[in-house]
């Protein structure tokens, strides 16, 4: 007799290599993660470092409260979170990392481990992982703070892997982020290391413009202006933009910022776009970092699935 049932279940440990590519799609998407669980814990000082833009290895160092042993282990756990409790948090949410999805995601598709101590531990704790599958549990010496490694990015899952783009391209990516993570966070002294080379260094800083030449060229520093901050009852909106002068040919330093999330809204880019109506050649863009700061009611930070728009 021949059995009609087609459909079935797919194992877990299946199923989450596959709702891996919902969260991590390249190397900067696991970058913004755990860079921005370092913001949450705390952290003064963020260093990443990366190898073949990220494809090969990834580490996360910062200075920030660390986590217990049990924390640390539970942290890769599938919808672990320490930001939410019920459902009902999501409407006033105010940190990052609150789905519990990034690391057990990131665990599933890489060889993941994570040093962490908490300032009232003696030692640190180290566990290591090996595509979901734990491999080793060891006490480190370890700063207060955290270390996340990740290395062979997608290495089990080769039909990914392809369609992972060139290393110049994923570098280009990583440095997008960095700077705006740089232009967020100005309080926080962030490094980016390639091929153990340092690429930025930006210490903090109390002056967005003192951090608009930390990461761009002279040429751009010198032709960034203030705007005058507009406020009402619900919102402010502040920031610094490029003279009608100086433009781009892409809209790769056009940065947006909502209650310190950095998003991608064309709504948004197009009203920019008309503040230079007339001022720039045909399809050249400026340069601009616009902050807005809205109640936090007022901003589903959970309608898009990367928490982006």
């Amino acid at each position: 007799m021949t059995n009609l049932n087609k459909i079935k279940i797919l194992p877990a440990h299946e199923a989450i290599k596959i709702a891996a590519g919902e969260v991590v799609e390249r190397p900067s998407n696991i970058i913004k993660e755990l860079v921005e669980n370092s913001i949450d814990a705390g952290s003064t000082k963020i260093t990443i470092t990366v190898h073949q833009a990220g494809t090969s290895l990834i580490i996360i160092t910062d200075n920030g409260c660390g986590m217990s042993a049990d924390d640390a282990k539970l942290s890769v756990a599938q919808h672990a979170t320490s930001k939410i409790t019920t459902v009902h948090d999501l409407e006033s949410i105010t940190t990052f990392g609150f789905r519990g999805e990034a690391l057990a995601s990131i665990n599933s598709v890489s060889k993941l481990s994570i040093t962490t101590k908490t300032e009232s531990d003696q030692t640190g704790t180290y566990i290591a992982w090996s595509f979901g599958n734990l491999i080793e549990e060891s006490l480190r010496t370890h700063q207060t703070g955290t270390t996340i490694q990740i290395a062979d990015l997608f290495e089990n899952i080769p039909a990914r892997k392809k369609f992972l783009k060139k290393n110049e391209t994923e570098f280009r990516a990583i440095v997008t982020l960095f700077q705006a993570l740089c232009l967020d966070y100005q309080s926080i002294h962030f490094q980016l290391y390639d091929e153990h080379k340092l690429h930025f260094n930006c210490p903090a800083v109390t002056k967005l413009i003192d951090r608009c030449a930390q990461l761009f060229d002279f040429n751009l520093y010198n032709k960034m202006i203030p705007l005058t901050e507009l406020t009402n009852s619900l919102c402010s909106v502040s920031g610094i933009v490029s003279v009608p002068s100086y433009y781009r040919y892409d809209r790769n330093q056009i940065f947006i910022f909502v209650n310190n999330r950095w998003i991608k809204n064309i709504d948004i880019t197009k009203a920019i776009m008309k503040g230079y109506a007339g001022q720039l050649p045909p399809q050249k863009f400026p340069a601009a970092a616009i902050f807005i700061t809205l109640p936090s009611d007022q901003v589903d930070v959970n309608i898009h699935p990367k928490k982006k728009k």
